[in-house]
């Protein structure tokens, strides 16, 4: 995954829990955010290439409110 925030990006990868849910942190100043999720990989299947993005927003306690 890619955070950007429009002058600084980051970049994350890591394993999901059995439930397939992954959780990602970032200490950053509250704001808007595009997260965009560039590659899923998965031992039983194939993933298709498509690129998700999503704006969020993160609040001043670094929770994503939306």
């Amino acid at each position: 995954m890619t955070l950007t925030d429009g002058t600084s990006s980051w970049n994350f990868s890591s394993d999901t829990g059995l439930d397939g849910t992954v959780k990602f942190t970032l200490k950053a100043q509250p704001g808007n955010y595009i997260a965009e999720v560039t590659y899923v990989s998965h031992t039983e299947y194939d993933w298709d290439g498509g690129v998700t993005t999503k704006n969020c927003q993160l609040d001043e306690n670094g929770n994503i409110t939306q």
